[in-house]
């Protein structure tokens, strides 16, 4: 049974690895994404949907992670578990727990290239290259935020106002829900817990035009653009450039090949390595069955969650914009207190986070 167990940990451990050293497939070069939720208006109607405008050039390998959990589906039923009025809101955590864990992977920082403005989309994170899934939007000109390393990819052209309007589920708490619990229950424990909270119900891209001019959207809907003209590159390919696409696609089949190849010889290393643990070391599978959220737990009873970059399953917590640190403390109450007087310029003159 021990052994049934350790096999198990060491395929998804496998698995994790083989998806941490693949990056993420490139995102269009810009693209919109309509997010809907189940916010409501003062007369009790739906809330305006939420359009994110995302520039890759901005911060490339956010935009490839962002697109690449929206293709996933991702976002479908997650909830905004943390709002810290007028700093930011958060979200990120799946529906299901199974989601989360399968994104559970960091992706290297990109560098800040843009400033963390009122209504700017960034991944929240908790140190250097820790960015895997959660993300927060600006309340105010967070420009504070920028020299911490958080990189903005995109920003809210339309329905702003919804996301003011989403339901804070801790007053009084800037922490937000408890990150640990929500990773391992899911929704099936938030929603328990906190029947009001404001969910996204769906996470759509509705436009991937490249040459699309990151600009704010007008009321209305997006227009699809037109079709191209023949003039304009639309028409039927000739024979050389069929050829061309040809050679790539070809290209592309080898590159798969090669890759399938790699991780195949991944994963028998990794199995090798479960045979040697069982032969040589057969305790160390009761170490391993922990599961995270029994660590967490243990920490939590310890004491520690104070002064503890880690949510007990196995990595850095996603408390960001801020860690629970003293350090990062100070710089919340800094916050509240107002701009830094040595080089907070171009902050929000009063930004709140608790």
């Amino acid at each position: 049974k021990q052994a049934g167990k350790v096999f198990g940990i060491a395929l998804l451990a496998a698995a994790v690895a083989a998806r941490a050293l693949s990056p993420d497939t490139a995102s269009p070069e810009t693209y919109r994404v309509a997010l809907s939720t189940n916010i409501h208006d003062p007369t009790g109607a739906p809330a305006e949907e939420i359009l994110v405008e995302v520039t890759r050039a901005w911060a490339p390998l956010g935009s490839d992670r962002f697109y690449a959990l929206l293709g996933d589906s991702y976002f479908d039923g997650a909830a905004f578990f943390r709002v810290v009025p007028g700093f930011v809101v958060q979200f990120g955590i799946a529906a299901l727990p199974e989601e989360t864990a399968k994104w559970d992977y960091a992706i290297p920082d990109d560098p800040v290239l843009k400033s963390n403005l009122e209504g700017y989309l960034t991944f929240a994170t908790a140190g250097p290259d820790t960015r895997t899934s959660q993300l927060f939007v600006s309340y105010a000109d967070n420009t504070g935020l920028d020299s911490q390393g958080f990189a903005p990819f995109g920003r809210v052209v339309r329905g702003l106002a919804t996301l003011r309007a989403v339901t804070n589920p801790t007053p009084g708490d800037s922490d937000g829900v408890s990150q640990a619990a929500y990773e391992h229950e899911g929704n099936a424990w938030l929603l328990r817990k906190y029947p009001d909270i404001s969910l996204i119900t769906g996470a759509t891209v509705v436009d991937t035009n490249p040459s699309l001019p990151p600009t704010p959207l007008p009321a209305a809907a997006a227009q699809e653009a037109p079709p191209l003209s023949e003039e304009q590159g639309g028409g039927a390919m000739d024979d050389e450039a069929f050829g061309a696409e040809a050679a790539d696609a070809t290209v592309e089949s080898v590159a798969s090949l090669l890759s399938l190849g790699y991780w195949g010889m991944l994963l028998v290393m990794g199995l090798s390595g479960v045979w040697i643990c069982l032969r040589t070391r057969p305790p160390c599978s009761k170490e391993l069955t922990r599961s995270g959220f029994e660590l967490s737990m243990l920490s939590e009873l310890s004491g520690s969650e104070g002064d503890s970059d880690d949510d007990g399953s196995g990595r850095a917590c996603c408390k960001p914009p801020f860690e629970r640190s003293a350090e990062m403390q100070g710089a919340r109450a800094s916050f509240e207190e107002g701009p830094d007087e040595a080089g907070a310029d171009g902050e929000s003159p009063n930004p709140t986070t608790a």
